[in-house]
């Protein structure tokens, strides 16, 4: 596809927008994740952040995602509503691909992430289930508690009543 092409496709600037939001990206120190892409005699340097481990699965509370993916989530959910997500994926892809990042790599990566969720998913429903169970059993309990506790209450009852004092 041609250059000229593309302009009626994309949206005005979005591509820009998109490079712009990408260099603007800050960690939490706020500190720049990337480097700012130079120009030196028409050749590009491009400069990525060494890749983190991607998810911790010890605890529902150490999900981790990369700096890659969500630098990714958050392009594709800051997508202008004039641009289909289909166009903003193509544009992601290059601009991602332009910067150094291996769009495959990044979606094994998150593909492996999805199913790490999935597996809490699994384990979490299981929990849930157990302690369903733990609770029926529990209530049960407490239900044939109640009845020895008013059986004795009548008992205790009779023999108060028929003491003498």
């Amino acid at each position: 596809m041609e250059e000229k092409d593309l302009e009626h496709t994309l949206a005005d600037g979005l591509g820009l927008k998109l490079v712009e939001a990408l260099q603007n990206q800050t960690d939490e120190d706020g500190d720049f994740i990337e480097e700012p892409i130079t120009f030196k005699e028409e050749k590009v340097e491009i400069k990525t952040p060494e890749p983190k481990p991607v998810f911790s699965a010890q605890s529902s509370d150490d999900l981790t995602l990369s700096d890659n993916v969500t630098k990714l989530i958050k392009l594709v959910n800051t997508l202008p509503a004039d641009v289909s997500k289909q166009t903003g994926a193509i544009i992601i892809k290059q601009t991602m691909e332009a910067m150094g990042i291996s769009m495959k790599d990044l979606i094994s990566e998150a593909k492996g992430v999805q199913e790490s969720i999935n597996g809490n998913i699994r384990t979490c429903m299981s929990d849930i289930e157990e302690s369903k169970a733990k609770i029926k059993k529990f209530e049960s309990q407490i239900k044939s508690y109640k009845k020895t506790s008013a059986e004795l209450d009548d008992l205790v009852g009779l023999f108060i009543v028929t003491e003498k004092k």
